[in-house]
């Protein structure tokens, strides 16, 4: 019995000084690496870091090695600022720097252990946007109608920088990694906008960088503008959105179990749509790194799932925001006109997806007169095929997305904003409904390709036609609206206004003609309007 007593006390001794050793301390210096540290591939030669946010420089090291980070101007011997910190149990290191306003100065970075030196030269401090999506936005400036015209030689183009990484593995999707968020991307690296390989550039964002720069810089201000390139063509919204924010949602987890979309296994070339997979190794890497916006131009891959867009949209808009930035600008680019099934419901899922955020905004393309055939001559290289899916000239529709930019974000007096429908209220005794928008002061019609001021109320006998302008009645019988327009305010009338369910606008695939438009001319955002008092 003793000697049972004997051993239960030895392991209780033994127990107890086992919890009392601890690691030794880590010396001032730290302790010596055994392997170089690893940075984000963000940082490297030729990187553009955000202005007038903090800089937050990180990377992966052994735990306990002292890491010291120096930001220098060019040329300069001694730090502007200097930081040290001892890389974490999880083997993190992070050091944040004070923010810089942008200028075309030149500036350095060394980072060191007490083994290995890594230097980053040419760095810019201007403005950073993220722009994803899927074909269209990835759609290459070589196959742009026009684009020639912005890749010339032009001195200022060295302060247009984009950061480009390879889709997949060693170009081959059934490399993708699946499972867990990626630390780094794959092969990503920093490009100058002022050379050939601009070609292989996204054209929207090239073309919107181009012209956000020429805009940035007039007069004395020299602002540097970069962006990340992440879009992959027919991507799913699913595979851009994190797990976590999926199975947290039981609408989206249920939606996408019941469509078979929820996949986590591996699927071969197909890894890249899988559930959070381009979110894991495109958007995680971005974790800590500073931007100023997105552009979101994505959608036809979703449009037979249009049911649960808004829903997904506005989770994406949220994971994004929660993840990167919390007051990260978002730009969604709405899908433009061509004849698909469901195109209708998906462009009102989108609208709906962006109803309930600030600093976030719709660009509408319906109305744009795209091409999708080259002619004889065209100076540039062709695709194999033509789609009426994916437009080769892209140029208007970026200038629409920097105007937006400067409206949403840089406190342009131009509001480039599209008028939506705000609020409408119905009259039984009158027989009206009346419709409020926002985002313009006098709506206009088009007419034959120029902007036409609306008339004044008129009497109601002397109505006012709208394209696409459309009452649905209790029996579902469509018919064209009659109504008078004053200022942001159309009233619409009808013998019987207890017929009405619902009112529609531009919502057709093929929506190209309708001619409701604002003092900037930009289109009315579709919408289709279910009466309250008919459906409640």
């Amino acid at each position: 019995m003793r000697k049972y007593f004997l051993i239960i006390v030895t392991i209780i001794l033994i127990l107890g000084l086992a919890g009392c050793i601890k690691d030794p301390p880590i010396p001032d210096e730290g302790v010596e690496p055994k392997n170089p540290f690893v940075m984000n591939s963000y940082f490297t030669d030729s990187m553009i870091i955000q202005q007038n946010q903090p800089i937050n420089i990180f990377g992966k090291s052994e735990k306990g090695v002292l890491i010291e980070v120096s930001l220098f101007k060019k040329e300069a011997s001694e730090p502007i600022q200097s930081a040290k910190t001892f890389v974490d149990e999880n083997g993190d290191w992070k050091v944040v720097f004070s923010p810089i306003s942008a200028s075309f100065q030149l500036y350095k970075l060394k980072v060191t252990d007490s083994v290995h030196t890594k230097e980053i030269n040419d760095i810019l401090v201007g403005e950073v946007w993220l722009t994803s999506g899927e074909k269209n936005m990835a759609w290459p400036m070589r196959y742009t109608k026009d684009a020639s015209s912005y890749i010339i030689n032009n001195e200022n183009k060295k302060y247009i920088r984009y950061f480009s990484q390879d889709h997949y593995p060693n170009n081959d999707p059934s490399q993708q990694p699946i499972g867990d968020p990626q630390f780094d991307f794959s092969n990503g690296r920093w490009n100058s906008a002022n050379s050939l390989k601009s070609l292989d550039a996204s054209a929207i964002s090239y073309i919107f960088a181009c012209e956000l720069f020429e805009e940035l810089n007039k007069g004395s201000a020299k602002v540097p503008v970069g962006f990340i390139e992440s879009a992959v063509a027919e991507s799913n919204i699913h595979a851009w959105l994190p797990k976590s924010k999926i199975d947290s949602n039981p609408y989206l987890r249920n939606y996408l179990l019941t469509k078979n979309l929820y996949q986590i296994d591996n699927l071969g070339d197909k890894n890249y749509n899988q559930t959070a997979n381009l979110y894991n190794n495109k958007i995680n890497p971005l974790k800590g790194i500073n931007l100023k916006g997105v552009i979101w131009y994505q959608g036809l891959s979703d449009i037979g799932y249009y049911e649960y867009y808004n829903e997904a949209l506005r989770s994406l808009i949220d994971a994004w925001r929660e993840e990167l930035s919390p007051n990260l600008a978002f730009i969604v680019v709405g899908e433009h006109a061509y004849e698909k099934e469901n195109l209708a419901g998906f462009r009102r899922a989108q609208i709906l997806g962006t109803n309930y955020h600030l600093n976030v905004l719709i660009v509408p393309t319906y109305d744009l007169e795209f091409e999708y055939e080259y002619q004889n001559g065209y100076e540039m290289e062709k695709p194999d095929v033509s789609s009426p899916y994916y437009p080769i000239n892209k140029i208007e529709l970026a200038q629409r997305i920097e105007k937006a930019a400067l409206s949403l974000v840089y406190n342009s007096n131009e509001k480039y904003f599209s008028p939506r429908l705000h609020n409408y209220t119905v009259s039984l005794t009158e027989n009206t409904i009346t419709l409020y928008f926002a985002n313009t002061k006098n709506l206009r019609v088009k007419l034959l390709g120029e902007i036409e001021e609306l008339a004044k109320p008129r009497p109601v006998e002397e109505y006012q036609t709208i394209t696409n302008l459309i009452l649905v009645l209790v029996d579902d019988t469509e018919i064209e609206a009659e109504v008078t327009v004053n200022e942001n305010i159309i009233k619409i009338y009808y013998e019987d206004i207890k017929q009405i369910k619902s009112v529609k606008y531009a919502y057709l695939d093929l929506c190209a003609d309708s001619n409701l438009f604002n003092e900037m001319d930009l289109p009315v955002l579709p919408f289709y309007l279910n009466i309250k008092w008919y459906h409640n």
